[in-house]
């Protein structure tokens, strides 16, 4: 075989199967495909067994966040190529076999071939960055950059009449990457519970001397979106709290550099939506948000303790 796929998936069947359905009707080369079935219910489970023989099923019944479930995967992987892919993506051509094709063709120098990501619409949802820097980061965080829409700021090579362009960083939505490589890395790094992993495998490969590339012709719809839900004021937290780590190398004063604008922007978050809430607006979960996230930025919790520290009671 040359391709382990990993998914994990949140006990949400109605975004695995299709994914699934996608793979197996798309895919001419040979795969292992794992499902880490994370809080699965028993019921779900045995269908999604019964449903999808080919798929080994991983056990996750504990809370852990994007870079723990992958390596349950992850560790089991022996083939020269690994995908990793969101359950709620869905694609109608041959991705996987052109990710193949490509690291065949650029030789040892790729590490990473991904796909760009669409959202239902057909427009670019996430078409790689240069780079992930604090500056970047604090500006995102006052809502004063996004992501490139385009690939006009990347250099490109050409593969078989395909466009592939040199980026940044990728999103852990779907990329493939060499193996040994990814073994050699330790795959995802623990310490971040939703993210910045992606961002990390990106620029660990790249300080190993390998290339990371979005190939232009992959078309994939990645179905998130960004409404406000529950979950969301136990995961923001935990997400700030990952790319302060990611982003300070370290060094407490960087920290505190890039934490003070970024806790300013999420205070500025919080006091609109307070004033809504005390308007009559319907904003109380967005006002929960916001208050978690300021009270996260100043820690010394893990983001997987932030996580679980505000994880909605039951």
């Amino acid at each position: 075989m040359k391709v382990s796929i990993v998914i994990v998936c949140m006990n949400r069947p109605d975004n695995l199967y299709p994914c699934l359905d996608c793979i197996n009707a798309n895919t001419r080369t040979e795969c292992k495909t794992y499902v880490v079935a994370y809080m699965y219910d028993k019921t779900s489970l045995e269908e999604a067994r019964e449903r999808y023989p080919w798929v080994e099923f991983i056990v996750s019944d504990e809370w852990r966040g994007f870079s723990e479930n992958n390596n349950l995967a992850l560790r089991k992987v022996d083939t020269p190529y690994t995908l990793v892919i969101n359950d709620d993506t869905e694609f109608d051509g041959p991705l996987i076999d052109t990710m193949v094709a490509d690291f065949e063709a650029l030789g040892p120098e790729a590490g990473i071939v991904a796909s760009p990501l669409y959202n239902a619409d057909g427009s670019i949802q996430f078409c790689g960055r240069s780079s992930f820097t604090a500056g970047y980061y604090i500006r995102h965080a006052w809502h004063l950059a996004d992501n490139p829409s385009s690939f006009d700021d990347f250099q490109s090579v050409t593969v078989d009449g395909r466009k592939l362009y040199m980026v940044g960083n990728v999103s852990g939505a779907c990329f493939m990457i060499r193996t040994d490589l990814f073994r050699r890395l330790g795959f995802f790094d623990e310490r971040f519970f939703f993210t910045p992993e992606d961002i990390a495998v990106s620029e660990a490969v790249a300080a190993a001397g390998k290339k990371v590339y979005m190939d232009s012709s992959l078309h994939l719809v990645h179905k998130y979106h960004g409404s406000t839900s529950r979950m969301t004021a136990c995961i923001r937290p935990a997400e700030i709290r990952g790319c302060m780590v990611h982003l300070s190398k370290g060094s407490n004063l960087r920290y505190i550099i890039i934490g003070i604008p970024v806790w300013a922007a999420e205070m500025s978050k919080r006091i609109k939506a307070s004033l809504r809430c005390a308007l009559g607006g319907r904003d109380r979960t967005s006002l929960m948000v916001y208050r978690n996230t300021t009270r996260s930025i100043f820690t010394h919790k893990t983001a997987k303790e932030l996580f679980l520290q505000f994880l909605p009671k039951k």
